[in-house]
Parts: C-alpha cells; sequence; structure tokens
C-alpha cells in the first residue's frame, strides 16, 4: 500500500484545509515530521487511518477527530493510495457523536488507470460497505494496519513487553492462526459426538441383550419354560458360583423346540374336542325324543279324559247356530215396525214446527198465506211449489232495493270522486307552478357549469405534467433500490473477505507443507537449510498436499470483480436517487400544486355536473308537459263525476218503486225462507220413508213365521234361549282350539320319535357338555402358547439378528471416537505438555519475526544482541511453546528477558520487533506492498552513537524501496535528516509546511 496524497479540513487542531502529497516525500526517502508537543503531528497518523477505516486505532480510538475550531471548516478527510498497481481514492466526513451520516458522506473510487487518478471505474458508498471494501482490498483491518505501517508513539514498545497470551491474541489477528483454534475444538466436537454414538450404540447393545432375558422371563412366567431358579433348588448337591448368561441362540432353539411340542398337541386336543362334540350332539338328539315320548303319553291321556265334554260342547254350537238365523230375522221385523213408528212422528212434528213459524208472517203477504196452508195439508210438491212462489218473490224485491241502494252510493260515490278531483286539480295547478321555476333554475345551473367547462382541456394538461413531475421525483423506488444495491455490496464484499482469507489460509498451508517436506528430510547433526541448526527439537509434521493456491487466487479474482459490479450496480442506484432529488428540488409548492388540482377538480366535477342538469332539464319539461295534460284531465273528470251522480239518483228512486214487497217487509220474510229452507225436502224425505219401511216390516213379519214354522223350536222365546252367551261362546271356542292344537302336537312328536326305540333312561348332557367345553378350553389354551411361541421365537429371531449387526457396529464406533480423540488430544498437547496446534504455528511464525528482528538488532547493538524465544540454549524444552521475548547478550554469554534492557535498548528492540513484524506480515499476505512507513516519537533516548545507528536501519529500509516518516523532537536527527514536514501552531489553528520540498 503506498499513498499518494493526504488532505483533511476541519480536523484535531487544523480547521483550514491542509494537503500533503506522500509522492513528492517519497523522493526524500527518510525524512521527519516535527513540531511543537500537541501541534498536530500524531493527527497526520490519525486522519490516515480514519480515511481507510472510519475511525481511530489504539489508544487513540476514544479521541474526537473533528476540530474544535469556532473557525473550523465542514470535517472532510481524501486519501488517495496504490494497492498492487491498482489506485484508489476514499473520501469520508465525519459526523457529531449521535448524528447519522448519509451514504454519500463515506466514498471509496477505484480508478481505471494509475496514471490517470481523475478515471473512475466504479465506486462503494456507505461506511460500512467502504470500510469492508478496504479491508478486503488491504487483507488489514484498523488495529493491524497500525502494526505493520504506521507504529504509534509508545504502543510498538508495549508488543515487546507484553506477556505471552497478548502475544497470542495479536499474532492470531494478524496471521489468522484461529483457524487452527478451531480446527481443535471441531475436531474435539467430533469425537465428543462419536463417543457419544458409540456409548448409545453400546447402551442398545446392552438394551437388545436385556431383551433376550425379559422374552425368557416372559415365557417362565407364562409356565413354557421350565424356571432355573426352582431346578437349582431341586438339585442342591451341585451348587452353582453365579447365574449362567444363555446365549440367545440356545433360547430360540428351546423355544422352537417348545413350540413343536405346542403345535401337536394343540392337534391332538383339536381332534378329541371334535369327538366330543359329536357325541354331545347325538345325546342331544336322543334327549329330544325321550322327551316327545313323555309329553305324547301325557296329551294322549288328555285327549281320553275330556272327549265327552268336548262332545257336548258341539251339540250346543250346532243349537246356537240354527238359532242365530231365526233371531235375525226377528230383529229385522221389529226394527222395520220402530222406522214406520218413527217416520210418521217425525212428519207430524215437522208439519206443526213450521205452522208455528210462519203463521205470524202470514199477513204480510199473500204468497206467506198460501205457503203457511200448504205446509200443513198440502202433499210435497204443493209445499214445494208454494215455497218456491214466495222465494222468487221475495229475491225480485230485494234485488229492486239492492239497485236502488247501490245506486245511491254511486252517487254518493260520484261526489266524493268530485271533491277529491277538485282537490287534486288544485294541487296540480300547484305543482305546474313549482315545475316552471325549478326548470328555470336548473337551465341557469347548466349555463354555469358549461362555462366552467371551457378551459378543462388545458387544466387536464397542466395535471398530467404535474403528475409526471411528482413520479419522477418519487424517492421510495431509488431508495428501495439503493438499499437492495447496497445489500449485494455487503454480500459482495464478505465473498471477498473470505476469498481473501482463504487464500491466506491457503499460502500459510503451503508454507506449513513446505516445513513438512523440509523436515522429512532432516536428519540428526544435519543443519537446517532454513535456520542452521544442527539440532531439531521440534520437527514440523508431514502435512497433506499443498492447497491449490492458483486456484484460490483465481475464487479471490472472481470474488474481487463481483465486488466491483455491486459497486457499479450502487453507484447506477445512487444517479437514480440523485436524479429524483433533483426532480424533487424543482417541483412547485405544494400549495401551488393543490391549487391546480383543485381548479381541475372543480373543472371536472362541472364537466360530470353537465349532463345529469341537461337530464334533470329534460325530465323537468316532460314533467311540466304532463301536469298540463293532466290538469285538463281532471277538468273532464269533475264534470262527468256530477252528470254520474244525477243519473244514480233517478236509477234508485225507479227501483224503489217497482218492487213488490216492501223493503221493511223483506227481513223478516227472508228470516222465515233461511229457517225454512229445505222444509220441503225434509217432508218428501218422511213420506218416501213411510213408503219404503211399510213393505218391509210386512216382508220381515212372514218370513220369521215361515221360520219358525221350519225350526225344532216352538215358539221365539225358545229360539231365543238357545243363542249362547258371549262369555259362554267364547270358552266353548277355545276349548275346541286347545283340543285341535292338542292333536296337532300329538301328530308332531310322533313324527319326531319315529320308528325307532325311545332311550329307557334321558342321556346326561351336562355331562357331556361339560366335558366338551374342558376339550375346548384346552385346545384353546394350547393355540395361545403356540402362538405365544411363535412370536418369542420371531422377536427372539430378530434380536439374534440385531446382536450381529450391533457387536461390531459398537467396536467401529468405540475405535472411530478414541481415534479422534488421540488426533485432538496430539493437535493440542503433542509431544510435550502445553504445546498446542495454533500455538505451535505461531511460535514458528513467531520466530521468523525473532530472526528478521534479531538482524536489525544485531546492527543497532553493535553485535551485542540477538532477540530469541529460549530462555536459555539447551534448556527451553519445559517453556517450548512459550512466546516470551528473551535477548542473548554476547558480553556475558546469557539469555536474559527483554525486560532487563534499558529504556534506550528498550526501544530499539522494540523498533526492529515492530519492523520485522511488518515485513513478516507483508510477506506472509500475498505479496502485501508497504510501501511507506510511519514511525511516531521514541528516540529521545537514544545516545548520539546509536541514534546514527537507528537512523542507519531506517535508511536500509529506504534502500529496500520505502519511504519513512519518523515524528521526532530530537535536534540531532533534525540535524542530520530532512525535515519534509513541519507543523506549526496558532491560535487560529494549525498549519503544515514542507521544508526540504521548498529547498529543493
Amino acid at each position: 500500500m503506498r499513498p499518494h496524497r493526504l488532505s483533511f479540513t476541519g480536523i484535531g487542531p487544523y480547521p483550514s484545509a491542509v494537503e500533503i502529497n506522500f509522492d513528492e516525500l517519497t523522493t526524500l526517502g527518510l525524512y521527519l515530521i516535527v513540531g511543537p508537543t500537541g501541534a498536530g503531528k500524531t493527527t497526520i497518523f490519525d486522519a490516515i487511518t480514519y480515511a481507510l477505516f472510519g475511525k481511530l486505532a489504539g489508544a487513540r480510538s476514544s479521541q474526537p477527530i473533528i476540530s474544535d475550531h469556532d473557525s473550523a471548516a465542514p470535517p472532510l478527510v481524501e486519501l488517495e493510495f496504490t494497492h498492487k498497481g491498482r489506485r484508489y481514492t476514499v473520501t469520508r466526513k465525519p459526523s457529531p457523536p449521535g448524528k447519522s451520516t448519509r451514504p454519500t458522506d463515506h466514498v471509496l473510487r477505484a480508478h481505471a488507470s494509475e496514471d490517470d487518478p481523475a478515471s473512475e471505474d466504479h465506486k462503494v458508498t456507505g461506511a460500512t460497505r467502504v470500510t469492508d471494501q478496504i479491508g478486503a482490498i488491504l487483507g488489514l483491518d484498523a488495529s493491524q494496519f497500525n502494526r505493520v505501517m504506521l507504529l504509534p508513539q509508545n504502543e510498538f514498545q508495549q508488543f515487546l513487553l507484553a506477556n505471552s497470551s497478548d502475544k497470542e491474541k495479536l499474532l492470531r489477528s494478524l496471521f489468522d492462526t484461529d483457524l487452527f483454534h478451531r480446527t481443535e475444538e471441531e475436531l474435539e466436537r467430533i469425537a465428543r459426538d462419536l463417543s457419544s454414538e458409540a456409548e448409545e450404540a453400546g447402551r442398545e447393545l446392552d438394551s437388545t441383550n436385556r431383551q433376550v432375558a425379559a422374552e425368557r422371563n416372559r415365557l417362565i412366567e407364562a409356565g413354557l419354560l421350565p424356571d432355573p431358579d426352582s431346578a437349582d433348588q431341586d438339585s442342591a448337591e451341585s451348587p452353582q458360583d453365579g447365574p449362567t448368561e444363555i446365549s440367545v441362540e440356545q433360547v430360540c432353539a428351546e423355544v422352537a423346540v417348545l413350540h413343536q411340542t405346542a403345535l401337536a398337541t394343540h392337534k391332538d386336543l383339536t381332534a378329541r374336542a371334535e369327538a366330543a362334540t359329536e357325541a354331545r350332539i347325538t345325546a342331544d338328539g336322543e334327549l329330544i325324543r325321550y322327551s316327545a315320548y313323555s309329553e305324547l303319553t301325557e296329551l294322549r291321556a288328555k285327549a281320553h279324559e275330556l272327549d265327552p265334554v268336548l262332545r257336548h260342547d258341539e251339540d250346543l254350537l250346532l243349537a246356537h247356530t240354527a238359532a242365530l238365523s231365526l233371531t235375525h230375522e226377528i230383529s229385522q221385523r221389529d226394527l222395520a215396525a220402530h222406522l214406520v213408528i218413527e217416520a210418521q212422528q217425525s212428519l207430524t212434528d215437522a208439519r206443526s214446527t213450521a205452522s208455528s213459524q210462519i203463521s205470524p208472517l202470514a199477513s204480510l203477504h199473500p204468497l206467506v198465506a198460501q205457503f203457511h196452508h200448504s205446509s200443513q195439508h198440502g202433499l210435497p210438491a204443493a209445499v214445494a211449489t208454494a215455497f218456491t212462489n214466495l222465494t222468487t218473490a221475495v229475491g225480485a224485491s230485494a234485488q229492486r232495493h239492492a239497485d236502488a241502494h247501490s245506486a245511491r252510493q254511486r252517487a254518493a260515490a260520484c261526489r266524493v270522486r268530485h271533491a277529491e278531483t277538485t282537490a287534486l286539480l288544485l294541487t296540480r295547478t300547484e305543482q305546474l307552478h313549482l315545475t316552471e321555476e325549478n326548470l328555470e333554475s336548473i337551465q341557469k345551473r347548466l349555463e354555469v357549469a358549461q362555462a366552467a367547462t371551457l378551459n378543462l382541456a388545458d387544466l387536464l394538461s397542466a395535471v398530467e405534467d404535474l403528475k409526471r413531475q411528482e413520479l419522477a421525483a418519487d424517492l421510495s423506488a431509488p431508495l428501495t433500490a439503493l438499499e437492495e444495491a447496497q445489500a449485494q455490496l455487503h454480500s459482495a464484499n464478505s465473498t471477498a473477505q473470505t476469498a481473501q482469507a482463504d487464500l491466506h489460509r491457503g499460502v500459510m498451508a503451503r508454507t506449513q507443507f513446505l516445513a513438512g517436506e523440509l523436515a522429512q528430510a532432516l536428519s540428526p547433526g544435519d543443519p537446517c537449510p532454513v535456520c542452521g541448526s544442527k539440532e531439531h527439537p521440534s520437527l514440523a509434521p508431514l502435512s497433506p498436499d499443498a492447497p491449490d493456491n492458483i486456484r484460490l487466487a483465481e475464487l479471490r479474482d472472481q470474488a474481487h470483480d463481483q465486488r466491483l459490479r455491486a459497486e457499479a450496480e450502487l453507484n447506477r442506484r445512487l444517479d437514480a436517487l440523485a436524479a429524483a432529488q433533483k426532480a424533487a428540488d424543482q417541483l412547485a409548492p405544494p400549495e401551488q400544486r393543490d391549487r391546480l388540482r383543485a381548479e381541475y377538480l372543480q373543472a371536472e366535477d362541472a364537466r360530470r355536473e353537465i349532463p345529469e342538469l341537461s337530464a334533470q332539464a329534460r325530465d323537468l319539461s316532460e314533467r311540466l308537459t304532463t301536469v298540463r295534460t293532466n290538469i285538463t284531465e281532471l277538468g273532464s273528470e269533475v264534470d262527468r263525476a256530477v252528470r254520474e251522480a244525477h243519473q244514480a239518483d233517478k236509477e234508485a228512486s225507479e227501483n224503489s218503486e217497482r218492487a213488490e214487497i216492501a223493503e221493511e217487509n223483506l227481513p223478516p220474510i227472508t228470516a222465515l225462507l233461511n229457517e225454512l229452507a229445505g222444509f220441503e225436502e225434509i217432508v218428501q224425505t218422511l213420506v218416501d220413508r213411510l213408503a219404503h219401511y211399510t213393505p218391509l216390516e210386512k216382508d220381515a213379519s212372514e218370513r220369521v213365521s215361515q221360520m219358525l214354522e221350519s225350526s225344532t223350536f216352538p215358539d221365539e222365546e225358545t229360539a231365543l234361549a238357545a243363542v249362547l252367551e258371549e262369555a259362554t261362546h267364547h270358552i266353548i271356542t277355545e276349548r275346541a282350539q286347545l283340543a285341535r292344537a292338542r292333536d296337532q302336537r300329538i301328530i308332531h312328536l310322533e313324527g319326531v320319535i319315529g320308528d325307532r326305540p325311545v332311550p329307557d333312561i334321558a342321556p346326561d348332557l351336562e355331562a357331556l357338555q361339560v366335558a366338551e367345553s374342558d376339550l375346548r378350553s384346552q385346545v384353546t389354551a394350547a393355540g395361545k402358547a403356540a402362538a405365544q411361541l411363535d412370536g418369542s421365537h420371531n422377536r427372539l429371531t430378530a434380536i439374534a439378528r440385531a446382536l450381529d449387526e450391533l457387536g461390531p457396529t459398537v467396536a467401529v464406533k468405540h475405535a472411530r471416537a478414541a481415534r479422534f480423540r488421540d488426533i485432538v488430544t496430539i493437535m493440542r498437547h503433542g509431544k510435550m505438555p502445553h504445546f498446542a496446534l495454533e500455538r505451535w504455528v505461531q511460535r514458528a511464525i513467531f520466530e521468523d519475526v525473532c530472526q528478521v528482528a534479531s538482524e536489525r538488532i544485531k546492527v543497532l547493538s553493535a553485535g551485542r544482541y540477538l532477540l530469541t524465544l529460549n530462555p536459555q540454549d539447551g534448556r527451553a524444552k519445559a517453556h517450548a511453546a512459550g512466546l516470551d521475548l528473551y535477548v542473548t547478550d554476547s558480553h556475558t554469554g546469557r539469555t536474559r528477558p527483554v525486560q532487563t534492557l534499558s529504556g534506550g535498548e528498550q526501544f530499539l528492540t522494540s523498533l526492529a520487533l515492530a519492523l520485522a513484524l511488518a515485513d513478516v506480515v507483508q510477506q506472509m499476505s500475498g505479496g502485501m506492498e508497504l510501501a511507506s512507513l510511519f514511525i511516531d516519537e521514541g528516540f529521545g533516548s537514544l545516545d548520539g552513537e546509536t541514534l546514527d545507528t537507528a537512523v542507519d536501519v531506517l535508511r536500509s529500509l529506504q534502500d529496500s524501496g520505502r519511504s519513512v516518516g519518523v515524528i521526532s523532537h530530537v535536534e540531532a536527527m533534525q540535524n542530520d535528516l530532512p525535515v519534509g514536514i513541519r507543523v506549526s501552531p496558532a491560535p487560529t489553528g494549525s498549519s503544515i509546511t514542507f521544508p526540504a520540498l521548498n529547498k529543493n
């Protein structure tokens, strides 16, 4: 990484703009940065760190970067730098604490050409995205950057004196050795999982073995296997030392034999049960014949005993049947005589009732008197004629009076209609005036609406233009697209960082692979091709094949290209957002836009109102015509009602004069006719009934006399006495039915008994049923036992298969778990205690750092000191994994801790260690370019000779192509080295000059 230009404004003690051209300072090689304490020398380094990472690092991370001068310009930091042949410009606008920043406040631009800073390939915006992108480009974070390029005041000396634990944290951050720590943890997790799986498989194996014992115990409890405990008690002469374990194969064999025995027993019991069933069925048939013979004997004896009673019942039933016909005819004769007498009495009663009703009204009309005479003495035809004549006269008179009444009602209705029509005519006249007024109002509104729509087209065009402007000024869609592009860029940055980390780990793995290859070729006593030592206490193990770093580099480049595409997309989204913002700025004021919309809406409302107003005007015109027509028709209706009332009065007078019966006599005569309606039919019915029943009575009397003469009964009383009472007849009939049923039962029993001899005693059916049931129970038990044994045999066979599979599986799982535990133990502890893999890698890397640092310390200390990790040569095994630093003093020949060095010696050693650390980081970061180095203070504790030596060492960095800027107050250094930057404080703020450049 090579800085070209740094500019900043409103930062720290610099309220105004400052610009530093590092390309010009690089020509000086080694130069000084001088100025009074507090003037702002270190602020230059802070500006570089903030430009790259958006924050300060180390002890200054909590200090504010924004200038607190009242006259300070808005804060801004911009840095141009080149890395791996590509030029970048990063710009940041710091915000006060608590205030959020916009994405455009932090911008990273990648330039298409290193020689043309104005060319732009793509850019990234947003604080986090810019920081992530720079981290991916450099492969360093802020803390690591301060360790390898910016060496802050006193901080790099702290690393020299830090304990092993603190050094381990920094080395893990710089060289990503956390990979080995995570590998140890993952292998340990795998070992734990494999151990758990092995233990689970062991528990499953034990559980399966317990299933064998459980299955055997179930068979013993069911009585299907002998109990070994009872057998041991019976054979006390040969006691056993402990329980004998029985294999699943042995139990399977025992169960198979018992199953076959159970099947044979079940078959034998089934045959015996079938034979018992046949014997029980035969005995059941014989028992039925025996019972039938006993019942038949009883029924025959009963029949012989009841035979005389049945013959007497037959005689009574014959006499009863003969008497029934004669008594029936006698009843018919008596009924006919009764009906004749009843008809004669009913006719007399009917005539008397009619006479009592007609007599009071006979004087009202001659036809009433004629009807009264016919009802008392006339035949049914005369009665009917008189009733019809009176009815006709009543009906004609009632119709005349009804027509007169109807005519009077019509006249009244016409008068009512005349009044209603007259009132409606007045209402229609008022409606006419109101409709004329409404029509005039609607016509005026229509003229106003038509005038309001004259400029509607212009208003519509203006509103459409406004909609297009507002759509272009809508920020929601561009903001959403911008957020999506930012998320894609963040994902691309993560992918690029991962690819960079994979490549870094691949380089380290390649280094380990080469170390292992070299270690395999070493023999005791041969010098190491790397360090030259003839002792090899800790040989690097042979690593697997080295990864394909070329492929990893291709993946890193692909991820980088994807990140560039994401940056370009984000820039396009930012341009779209800027265009939308520009359109928003050009929009008319809201009140002007609202006024335009209101005018358009008013004109549009008027346009929509015109058809409705026109329709209303047409409707009112039509309604006006209708009302006028209706008024004319109502006038005609008034005249018609007057004429119809006069005609109805005339018809009423004529009908009243033509009525035969007076209106006041009609109600009593009508009521009489209603009461006597059907009287003539009653008379006719009663006369017909007398004519019908009189010959019937005569015929019935003649038949009774003839039947009595031909019967055995001397008179009617004897015949009536021969008819049985209902209860007696029921008893005799029921007794006859029982006799017939008994005879049928005797015939059935004779068929059941048949021709074979009947047993002398009844078979013992209950004993046979008990024997059959017992055998059936034994068959069921035998079948159940056979099924249980078959199921047990199947389960035991399955258990045997499971044991065959589980046994080897458990052993394999335990072996794998043990192998992984051994691997974890080796990686975590190695051959020596407390020698973890990560610590071994760190120590190997740190030994390289110490070796590089020793070259510079040898120069700085005039060959006196060398830096080492071993506390004392030959006795380092007890602490071989430690990261504590020691110096080997050639004056005393002893090795001692670096804490024993003097202040100046510690500074020189810290400087050499920091430079070596930067060199090794650069070597192991895929060829990272660290073209510039900045050192902050620390040279004041050196004497003149040592200071000269330190300057020579720094010049050696210049010879290797680096430019070195040193902050120092030492005058001797200012006499020997050019002052590249001078910081001058003032009440209005600090300023910067470039003395060495101005001289040139």
